[in-house]
């Protein structure tokens, strides 16, 4: 198991290199929870997949912008 300083280095890393959804695949459990509060269409996922899957809309969404 990893310490949580080296699970933030990792999560840091991945941001560095705009790899979020790689950081979604390696540091997510596959039960996963998302609880936001300002997305009205979907304020609660459950499941990796779904996250990641919401994530690839956000992305898509502000690249249009």
């Amino acid at each position: 198991m990893k310490t949580t300083e080296e699970l933030a280095h990792r999560l840091i890393d991945f941001c560095n290199q705009l790899e979020f959804l790689k950081a979604y695949e390696a540091l997510y459990a596959p039960e996963a929870e998302s609880i936001d509060p300002f997305n009205k269409i979907n304020p609660h996922l459950v499941g990796l997949d779904n996250l990641i899957e919401n994530e690839k809309k956000v992305f898509a969404t502000d690249r249009k912008n």
